[in-house]
């Protein structure tokens, strides 16, 4: 019977003994299993986060992770509001959200977002608002007296943190808050520009609602002259060797298509991208000063084509005022503001420019001294430089160029007084 006994007791034993490793493998492999979903588990990019804390009417949101995912939830305030299963995992995942359509409120919410890799979630919470109303956006004035090739000044008012700006003809010019809600703007008419058109105005709040007014532009047309510029082969040479590499290896004709156009587009690039270096204050006083005792020998949008042995070769588009005085004239600063370039540029030659605040700056080319260094502060009459044949000059003249956000506009109407306060002053103090 003993016998009988012990040999009853020893299979349970050996079953709590399999039963113990079979918990054992199991805590083992689930650790595994959590340590590598963890491994793999998502991040989601921080702006995309941030992004996400502002939600307006209608809007279309990116996530972004450093692996891909395969499952993606938001939820506002404890509602699934986006629910995406993938069949393919992906790093970047895009919907579109319409709180209105979901019956979500305006006001502060708690957002929920969830992305899934392997097993397990990975939550991210967010304080955001839902912002339901479009900003307030009104017209105070307009320039009423309109060029091509001129410039006009706008002033709006709207949310005071929006972001508003004036699209035409393809072309956005950015227009900049001067006081609580009211914002204040400069745009170029170009060269191009037809006789009528539409422009938008646009106001984006910090949620990324819009609110837009269409605006019609009639400016008046202008006449340019065309002329012919007879070139000598030892003057192209001369420019050519000063102004693009290799060029004892080209014609006369290849080295000056080389200058006239694509360093010229090169150039042109450079002086737009200036633009958002401009000073978010209004810098200058009054209209603009010309070159003392001087002569305009090429005008604004004057058409030039250039004869080389009595063939067309090139052509351009003038975009400022040549003025010629005498040899290495005194240049004085046309108004008061910060010099952002003063250095060699291509067919600009010795080039200084100076930044009068909102997108407005003067160009003074072709110089023998510059007198100025970049960041330095300059007041209207100060002495900046000498005039000169330096760039694609044929002779001793100063090229003055009026730049808006970029774009050389006719210098001539920032000459005149009364334009000047009509135009510009008048629209900046309306209310």
């Amino acid at each position: 019977m003993r016998g009988i006994t012990i040999e009853s007791a020893k299979p349970p034993k050996r079953r709590k003994k399999l039963i113990r490793r079979l918990i054992l493998l199991f805590v083992v492999v689930f650790v595994v299993i959590l340590a590598f979903d963890r491994i793999r588990r998502p991040n989601v990019d921080e702006r995309d986060l941030i992004n996400l804390s502002q939600i307006p009417i209608r809007k279309s949101f990116s996530v972004k992770t450093d692996k891909p995912i395969k499952e993606l939830k938001l939820l506002i305030d404890n509602q699934e509001v986006i629910n995406i299963k993938l069949d393919k995992p992906s790093n970047l995942v895009s919907f579109d959200l319409s709180p209105s359509k979901l019956g979500i409120k305006e006001g502060e919410k708690n957002i929920t977002l969830k992305v899934r890799s392997g097993f397990f979630w990975r939550s991210y919470e967010v304080k955001g608002y839902v912002d339901l109303t479009p900003p307030p956006l009104n017209t105070l004035k307009v320039s009423n007296q309109l060029y091509v090739g001129s410039a006009g000044a706008i002033k709006v008012r709207s949310e005071k943190d929006a972001n508003v700006s004036l699209e035409c003809l393809g072309r956005k010019t950015p227009l900049t808050s001067i006081s609580e809600g009211e914002f204040f703007g400069l745009f170029p008419i170009t060269l191009d520009s037809p006789l009528r058109f539409n422009c938008t105005l646009v106001s984006k709040d910090k949620a990324g609602n819009i609110s837009t007014i269409e605006l019609s532009m009639s400016p008046n047309a202008m006449r340019f002259r065309q002329e012919n510029i007879e070139l000598k082969e030892e003057t192209i040479r001369r420019i050519g060797l000063s102004l693009i590499e290799n060029s004892t290896s080209l014609d006369p004709k290849q080295i000056f298509i080389q200058v006239n156009e694509r360093l010229r587009r090169e150039n042109l690039s450079e002086l737009e991208n200036l633009s958002p270096k401009s000073s978010s204050k209004k810098l200058w006083q009054g209209p603009f000063l010309s070159l003392e005792r001087a002569k305009v020998i090429s005008g604004y949008g004057d058409l030039r084509y250039y004869i080389l042995n009595g063939s067309k070769i090139s052509e351009s588009r003038h975009m400022g005022l040549d003025l010629a005085s005498v040899a290495n004239a005194p240049v004085k600063a046309a108004n008061s503001g910060i010099v952002v370039f003063a250095r060699f540029l291509g067919i600009y030659g010795n080039t200084i420019v100076i930044d009068h605040g909102l997108g407005l700056m003067s160009l003074y080319s072709h110089l023998s001294e510059m007198l100025v260094n970049e960041g330095q502060s300059v007041n209207k009459g100060q002495i900046i430089g000498k005039t000169g044949m330096t760039g694609l000059a044929f002779g001793d003249h100063l090229h003055f160029g009026i730049l808006v956000h970029g774009y050389e506009v006719n210098p001539s109407f920032w000459l005149r007084e009364r334009w000047v306060q009509e135009n510009i002053e008048r629209v900046f103090l309306s209310r």
